[in-house]
């Protein structure tokens, strides 16, 4: 599957990195609002959940360049029913239109990190991917996530391509947390 997309390397690693961001398009507001499923993950966060999804829904409509972002994520343990919540507010930069800065909500409203968009696309059935960078923060080690509309995650080897494109962005940062992600189970 020769897929047709630009991964760009995370703003604190630019200078590894052979592409520039002047190359890479963010996605639309409306590619980027509504449910997302983590499908990979390099973080050990989600390796006893499932079901780990993602609601982005718009709260500033004033600024359409640089909207602020409800970010509710919703996940279940590997053998229990009830469902978990992690809610927070996404505030963008004001330099990047693919970087936001996620701060929690209630008790996490002291906790908050960095995150980015590296790359998106569309392919076939699996509908709409994006590729997320999230900066060490106080709470969370640095990591590389893949987002997909579709539980079912990307096809084996559309996966193995966006793994490739970014282990080839040139940061052994990058590279480690690429070597490092694992499926997130989905029912």
């Amino acid at each position: 599957m020769a897929a047709n997309f630009i991964l760009r390397c995370p703003s604190i690693y630019t200078s590894a990195s052979t592409l520039t961001s002047s190359t890479f398009q963010p996605p639309s507001l409306d590619q980027l609002l509504g449910h997302w499923y983590i499908t990979q993950t390099s973080s050990a966060l989600w390796r006893d959940k499932r079901n780990v999804k993602l609601t982005y829904t718009l709260l500033d409509s004033t600024n359409q360049l640089y909207p602020t972002i409800d970010d509710l994520i919703t996940y279940q343990g590997l053998s229990s029913s009830k469902l978990e919540t992690v809610h927070g507010t996404d505030t963008p930069s004001q330099t990047d239109p693919c970087a936001w800065t996620w701060r929690g909500k209630g008790w996490l409203k002291f906790v908050s990190s960095h995150w980015e968009i590296l790359g998106h696309g569309e392919v076939g059935e699996s509908g709409q991917w994006m590729v997320i960078h999230g900066q060490k923060s106080i709470a969370t080690p640095a990591v590389v996530n893949v987002y997909t509309r579709k539980r079912e995650g990307l096809p084996k080897d559309m996966r193995k391509e966006v793994e490739v494109a970014l282990e080839e962005l040139g940061d052994e940062h990058l590279r480690a947390l690429v070597r490092s992600m694992y499926s997130v189970r989905h029912d």
